[in-house]
């Protein structure tokens, strides 16, 4: 995904945490303010292929809260999810898996159609929201902790 943005990408290495949460990102790009996540499929059957789809998937699966949070611990305003479909490493197939559907099919594809990226701009709302939760949770938590003693 490095090549598709013309920039040279490094796995970040660095865990941030705030009051609130903690988290390491895949990839911070300082000079653009830019976080870049990458989520891994190895089925075409699950693969977004298409921008709308990739954003209904992230959504659902809470990739862009996860997001959210990211660019709040890298005081980013921006960040990309980058569904990358790769071949299944063969180890991982179990008996009844087809291998030309896993591997060969996926391999058949070129590589800048495998990757969907979807973008994500901060939202101070969102984060606010999180701040809450996690202030709820931890009453709760303390809550929980003065009934059991």
């Amino acid at each position: 995904s490095g090549r598709k943005r013309g920039l040279a990408l490094k796995k970040n290495e660095e865990r941030r945490e705030n009051d609130w949460i903690t988290g390491e990102c895949d990839i911070y790009v300082p000079t653009r303010k830019l976080i870049i996540d990458t989520k891994c499929s190895w089925d075409i059957g699950s693969h977004p292929f298409f921008t709308d789809e990739a954003e209904e998937k992230a959504k659902k699966a809470g990739y862009t809260i996860q997001m959210q949070g990211y660019m709040w611990l890298w005081d980013c305003e921006e960040a990309q999810i980058d569904f990358v479909l790769l071949p299944t490493p063969y180890e991982q197939l179990s008996s009844y898996d087809d291998p030309t559907r896993y591997i060969d099919l996926v391999e058949q594809i070129p590589q800048s159609k495998r990757i969907t990226t979807v973008t994500v701009k901060r939202d101070d709302k969102i984060i606010e929201e999180i701040k809450e939760r996690v202030n709820a949770a931890q009453e709760y938590y303390q809550q929980l902790i003065k009934e059991m003693s």
